[in-house]
């Protein structure tokens, strides 16, 4: 099985970036893996290479399939989709 994350990033308004604009030259797209532990490890390599802070970070959807099934946020915690849509 092959899990899915979306790795994306925005302009952050307290540093006078436009939110909804993407950040030049960060990649934005998808990426696999077969593990959520290694879907995390993406991430925090991502959010380092690109020198992001909390408010660029705009991506970490998981799939399994096409079936969203939770999110990684900035600090690399996995949270189930019923556990993120509470907070």
């Amino acid at each position: 099985m092959r899990y899915k994350v979306t790795l994306s990033a925005h302009g952050n308004i307290d540093h006078g970036e436009d939110p909804y604009a993407t950040l030049p030259g960060v990649y934005q797209g998808v990426k696999e893996a077969d593990t959520i532990e290694e879907l995390q490890q993406i991430v925090r390599t991502y959010i380092d290479e690109n020198d992001l802070g909390g408010g660029n970070w705009t991506g970490g959807k998981v799939f399994d399939g096409e079936k969203e099934i939770g999110r990684i946020s900035y600090n690399g915690r996995y949270w189930t989709k019923d556990v993120w849509d509470k907070l």
